[in-house]
């Protein structure tokens, strides 16, 4: 990453409501010139499960629980999930509800292995995705 400083004197000419009419003005501009960013494969693997679930049908949304109770019942479950194909969770977990069927919902969890398991997933760089 190459560094330009561009330094500037201006004099602005007949300026109003300055108590000199001409006044001196020094500055710099400062660019960077960069390639594009390159993901370096650095970092552990990661993991994102969307679990897609279903409310029962016509219940009405009045009657829905908050997203917090949503996610304490059924987080217990997706985190046995998780521990089975020997991955443990790696930040919180997300609700999304469907904009087109309200009564259907995905919880996204980003989940890494654990110590000692072998993924058996083929990992993926954001330049990959």
């Amino acid at each position: 990453m190459e560094r330009i400083d561009n330094e500037f004197n201006i004099t602005e000419m007949g300026a109003q409501n300055a108590p000199t009419q001409n006044i001196e003005w020094q500055g710099r501009d400062i660019e960077y010139n960069t390639g594009p960013l390159i993901d370096g494969n650095y970092g552990g693997a990661k993991v994102i499960r969307t679990f897609e679930l279903e409310l029962p049908k016509g219940m009405p949304v009045s009657e829905r629980v908050s997203n917090e109770e949503m996610l304490d019942y059924h987080g217990k479950k997706i985190k046995m999930f998780l521990w089975k194909d020997g991955l443990e969770q790696d930040g919180p977990m997300k609700l999304v509800y469907n904009k087109i069927d309200p009564n259907k919902f995905a919880i996204i969890v980003v989940a890494k292995p654990k110590a000692g398991a072998t993924l058996l997933e083929t990992p993926m760089s954001l330049n990959n995705l």
